[in-house]
């Protein structure tokens, strides 16, 4: 009998996790990992032979040691029984042709070895000695010849290198910071496969196409897994350098098969093929017209021959390449493979003793760390209730997890900062270029999640690893403590629900339950996901909704009965809330207190009492600006935050003749940016003009730290909270005609004739486009002759929005008049036909270096009217979709504007050479600015694909939807940085920005910084410039999800009114879906739907679709005829939509 070995998981911290279903490799059931250098141990090259028996797999193997320890020891006995007792030759045949003949169905881990030929007539010791021989040669063929021949494809050298490095340099020396890990995937990588798990994998091969996101992982138990790499949950990159990476893209080999022997490797995710897949007997049959006149008896012998070759060098024992767990693979091995030419791929077992040490000690650092790490993380949380200004803060903020790594490794006491409100951008600390080991990475944000009432770890684009945290405050956590144990116990659930009952009945409840008001904010922060990690909050408020849910039913006011993505899903809590809220439609991000957004209903005070100064600014402003007179403690207040004069007035340049146009949508809350364009002797000047607040508002004040906390303007639909007070906007925003006004001046010249001569052969042909040498000879000039300069400007031109432009740029007349004359008579038109010009050249310019450029962009705004609807009503037309919506006064409006407007391209092309030259002009004189980058450093492959594709979009091809809907999941995020890198996307080396200083806090950053250059000082240190772009890094992650969530918001509520609407109207929607993806790999399709851009659409596959694909109606890429579709399904909050096709 075989006995089974017991391991018991020592008492600590990890035993919790295991309770709570937190998955670990079974390596963690032995006592801490050793760390220990493998140099010491090793004195043979991996590539030896005669390694030891034993394998190096850290795995509890004993079960199936034993197993081959009680073979081996039968073995000897059965050969001393034959030899002591002849007779014993026939004893148990009886036994075996019994076993044989019972057929039975289950298949044991030695099932292959079942399907040698054996002749069971023959005694028992030549039946041991045939299964024994035919067990070596098949482990032969199948661990040892493997092993041997991937030995065979480098040196000794080199294989005992990576080793080394990886046992020994990577698991002690190993370490990353925030910038390696936003770098794309590649191999060598290692990641986490989802992010409940400690156990690492190996990232050996990684997509070359767009058209796949198929990657090769590795586990620490030789296992391959083809997988999409949004499965991963953690990764870690730039760990192993690139050296050894064509060691690594071999880590996983093709498998050779064997004539009638499944095979124990796994095919990859789409099952390719090819000839030499086949086991070697059947590989000339493939290549035969007639198949059949191949005997199979022929190929047996052909594998017979391969037997005796592999016989001839035998080891008397094979175990040095075997590896008990590969019988657990072999277990899983599909018998439809056998005699396939389906690839099957396996991990040699010498690749195994590489690599397998350093992901077990990894991951076991990382599990033993998180017992200690535990307490310390909570003792940490309690001590960042502090804020910068040495006061216990009431509303949650966001952090770097370096930051925490940093403060757990090396507790110390910030100094206070002298601004009590906002966050001063001279206190900022660049936490995220320390270094930290992989191991600590990992216990933190297992921990993080774990304590999930304490801290919210931010979602980040698929693939990457998350690495800012949202700190919840401690009075709040515990306030949700006490809400929830209400609930549970003493009838806080019968109490909540009979009080809705009465508010959805529009009765007057008598009392209000002590803790109504914790639970109603509890489903707000619900239904913007903050408990989605909480599982006991989560499961309580369901708990609540179910009973809600059935007492409505039982009032006779049922709740909405929509087809939600989840029964309970944030839908129904919104539903819920809506309806004790009078049916009053309200974007729930206002009620996020992640948000941090200065609402009156929702707002922490500390977050009130910072609006507040803003609103006394603005109003006793405005006040002042009507009466006429200042107040008082508004002068002092302003003498206070900013400069009593022009910093900069020695250096002004006097620009007030030359006219500016200020080209934006009418209804543009501020105008920060302006363009100009006059001669100079054989020259063309542009000017970028900026608004300038940094010659107002010092670095130091509360203004600015302030601004700095916002890092920008946030905009929704149906709402906007600006970075900067009115007052700011008004004194030192453009656009005001007559008014002197202080710009920021991007200037560039270009050669007049070289401009004429352009937009001459453009009108008479259209399609005319400048060769390169123009092109190089363009930049050229730009680069030279661009500088900055301050200047004083008022002639600006008024009514100049996009629209105008457009129209006055369309203008027949004065174009013919233009073709004749080289001008018109209208002084408008002369320099904005120039400035539409030089901006398609600029575009040529970036085109040449593969840019991108989005064909359109939705607008969306919810408009407020004075009058409240009382049912929904919609109508729309080729330009503009409108909803009103009912019980409200407002009114969903979602147009789409070309960005092959002349108007857009103009603003857009100025703007970003404007940028770019700032960022030169910095890099050139050594100023210690802020850039912005996006480089997903594409390998080889990818990259020429994409400049393919970008010369598609540059021929006016619009580049299949498809085709994009693959591209943009291998981008990374654009992020802030103080060192110059390229930008893919705009096709620069280098980018920064300048042009949006009253709405983004960087460009405010930058114009102080080159303002120092020229006043020789610094009022913003050098040193603090990093640790002010790791901070607007983390919220403009927050800005750009509340955003994004906000826009998913507002469309789908739209659509969720145009499906109450669409079995009782004939006025449908041409919803121009795209089909992207193809009908016959799943029960839905994905769709693009480019007037709804934010929402995550399907079509449910039915016949008929496959029908219209199979008939070349319908291609993936191509547009749906919207007559076949129905909208079935529409969860608006977490973003489902399903149509039907017809």
């Amino acid at each position: 009998m075989l006995k089974l070995q017991e391991f018991h998981i020592q008492k600590c911290y990890g035993s919790k996790i295991l309770k709570h279903n937190f998955y670990t490799s079974s390596s963690l059931l032995y006592n801490k990992f050793p760390i220990q250098s493998r140099r010491s141990k090793l004195k043979k090259s991996t590539s030896t032979s005669t390694s030891t028996s034993t394998s190096t797999s850290k795995y509890d193997n004993s079960f199936l040691k034993n197993i081959f320890q009680e073979n081996k020891n039968n073995k000897l006995k059965i050969e001393n029984q034959s030899q002591n007792n002849p007779s014993s030759k026939t004893a148990g045949l009886k036994k075996i042709q019994t076993l044989v003949k019972s057929k039975v169905k289950s298949r044991s881990i030695f099932d292959s070895y079942a399907n040698l030929r054996i002749d069971i007539t023959k005694p028992n010791d030549e039946l041991v000695r045939t299964i024994i021989k035919n067990t070596t040669t098949m482990n032969k063929r199948r661990f040892t010849n493997p092993a041997k021949e991937w030995l065979t494809q480098f040196t000794k050298e080199e294989i005992q290198e990576l080793e080394d490095f990886l046992n020994d340099d990577l698991t002690t020396e190993g370490t990353i910071n925030e910038q390696t890990m936003e770098t794309p995937i590649k191999v060598g990588d290692l990641v986490t496969l989802g992010s409940e798990s400690l156990r690492l994998y190996l990232v050996t091969s990684v997509p070359k196409s767009f058209s796949s996101k198929i990657c090769t992982f590795l586990s620490d138990r030789g296992e391959i897994m083809f997988a999409p790499f949004n499965v991963i949950g953690y990764r870690f990159s730039g760990l192993i350098p690139e050296k050894y990476h064509k060691i690594i893209e071999k880590f996983v080999v093709l498998e050779q098969k064997y004539i009638d022997i499944p095979p124990i490797g796994v095919p990859d995710a789409i099952f390719s093929k090819s000839i030499a897949a086949l086991p070697k007997g059947l590989q000339h049959q493939k290549n035969r017209k007639n198949k059949g006149n191949v005997e199979h008896e022929e190929a047996t012998n052909t594998d017979a021959d391969a037997d005796a070759d592999a016989d001839a060098d035998a080891n008397p024992d094979e175990s040095a390449y075997l590896d008990p767990n590969d019988f657990i693979v072999q277990q899983a091995a599909s018998q439809l493979l056998t005699n396939t030419d389906v690839q099957t791929f396996i991990v040699p077992t010498t690749v195994r003793h590489i690599y397998v040490p350093a992901l077990l000690q990894i991951s076991n650092e990382a599990f033993w760390k998180m017992g200690p790490m535990h307490q310390k993380l909570e003792k940490l949380h309690r001590s960042l209730q502090i804020d910068d200004a040495n006061g216990e803060f009431n509303t949650p903020r966001t952090v770097s997890i370096f930051e925490i790594l940093s403060k757990l490794k090396e507790p110390n006491n910030p100094q206070p900062s002298t601004i009590k409100l906002g966050k001063s951008p001279n206190n900022s600390i660049d936490f995220d270029q320390r270094q930290y080991k992989i191991s600590d990475v990992m216990a933190v944000l297992s921990l993080l999640k774990k304590q999930s009432h304490l801290w919210t770890v931010l979602p980040c684009k698929s693939s990457f690893t998350p690495t800012k945290v949202t700190i919840w405050p401690l009075a709040q956590t515990k306030e949700e403590e006490r809400t929830v144990e209400y609930l549970k116990n003493n009838h806080g659930l019968d109490e909540i629900t009979a009080y809705c009952g009465q508010i959805a009945l529009g009765q007057e409840p008598v009392t209000k339950p002590v803790f109504y008001h914790n639970v109603e904010k509890m489903l707000r922060e619900y239904v913007n996901g903050k408990y989605k990690d909480d599982a006991s909050i989560s499961t309580t408020l369901v708990s609540l909704l179910r009973k809600v849910d059935k007492h409505f039913m039982e009032l006779g006011i049922p709740l909405k009965q929509e087809a939600y993505k989840n029964e309970y899903s944030y839908g129904k809590a919104y539903d819920l809330l809506i309806k004790l809220n009078k049916d009053i439609i309200v974007n729930p991000l206002l009620w996020s207190e992640q948000a941090n957004l200065p609402t009156e209903e929702n707002a922490s005070a500390n977050t009130l009492t910072k609006q507040k100064f803003y609103n006394y600014m603005d109003q006793q402003h405005a006040n002042g600006t009507a009466n006429g007179t200042a107040n008082a403690i508004l002068q002092d207040t302003i003498d206070a935050e900013m400069y009593n004069e022009d910093p900069l007035h020695h250096l002004r340049k006097n620009m007030r003749k030359v006219p500016i146009y200020c080209i934006d949508d009418p209804t543009a809350h501020e105008i920060d940016d302006g363009i100009s364009i006059h001669e100079d002797q054989q020259d063309y000047v542009v000017s970028i003009h900026v608004a300038e607040p940094s010659s107002y508002i010092k670095p130091n004040s509360i203004i600015s730290s302030l601004a700095f906390e916002k890092s920008s303007t946030s905009y929704m639909p149906d709402t906007v909270f600006p970075m900067l007070p009115k007052l700011v906007s008004d004194i030192a925003g453009l656009g005001i005609p007559n008014k002197d006004t202080r710009t920021f001046v991007v200037q560039y010249r270009i050669d007049k004739k070289t401009v004429d001569d352009y937009i001459s052969n453009k009108m008479v042909n259209k399609n005319y486009e400048a060769d390169k040498s123009l092109l190089d000879q363009l930049i050229s000039q730009i680069n030279n002759s661009s500088n900055i300069v301050f200047a004083t400007v008022s002639n600006f031109r008024q009514g100049f929005t996009y629209d105008k432009v457009n129209e006055v740029l369309n203008d027949e007349m004065k174009i013919n008049q233009y073709k004749q004359l080289g001008q018109s008579n209208d002084l408008d038109f002369n320099n904005l036909v120039k400035l539409q010009y030089i901006s398609s050249l600029l575009w040529e310019i970036r085109k040449s270096n593969y840019a991108y450029a989005n064909g359109g962009n939705t607008n969306l705004t919810v408009k407020k009217t004075d009058t409240v609807t009382i049912s929904t009503e919609f109508f729309h037309d080729e330009n503009e979709l409108q909803m009103k919506l009912s019980n409200s006064n407002n009114t969903i409006s979602i147009s789409f504007a070309s960005m092959e407007s002349a108007s857009i391209k103009l603003v857009t092309e100025n703007m970003i050479i404007a940028n770019y030259l700032t960022a030169k002009f910095a890099t050139d004189k050594n100023i210690k600015i802020l850039y912005r980058y996006l480089d997903p450093k594409f390998n080889n492959e990818l990259l020429s694909e994409y400049q393919k594709l970008m010369e598609l979009f540059g021929t006016n091809d619009s580049i299949p939807t498809d085709q994009l809907t693959q591209m943009f999941p291998f981008f990374t995020r654009g992020l802030v940085t103080h060192t110059p890198q390229k930008h893919l996307l705009m096709g620069l080396t280098m980018y920064s920005n300048i042009t949006s200083p009253l709405r983004r806090y960087i460009d405010l950053v930058n114009q102080w910084k080159i303002q120092d250059y020229f006043l020789g000082k610094q009022s913003i240190l050098d040193k603090n410039i990093p640790g002010i772009a790791n901070y607007l890094n983390g919220q403009g992650e927050i800005i750009r999800n509340i955003q994004s969530r906000a826009n998913t918001f507002w469309q789908g509520l739209f659509l969720r009114n145009y499906q109450d609407l669409e079995n009782n109207s004939n006025n449908l929607i041409d919803f121009k879906l795209k089909l992207i993806t193809n009908p016959k790999k799943g029960t839905t399709v994905g769709v693009y739907m480019p007037n709804f851009r934010f929402i995550n659409a399907h079509v449910e596959v039915s016949s008929e679709m496959l029908e219209d694909i199979k008939s070349g109606q319908l291609k993936v890429g191509g547009l749906i005829d919207s007559d076949k579709l129905h909208l079935k399904q529409v969860d608006f909050l977490e973003n489902e939509v399903i149509f039907e096709y017809k």
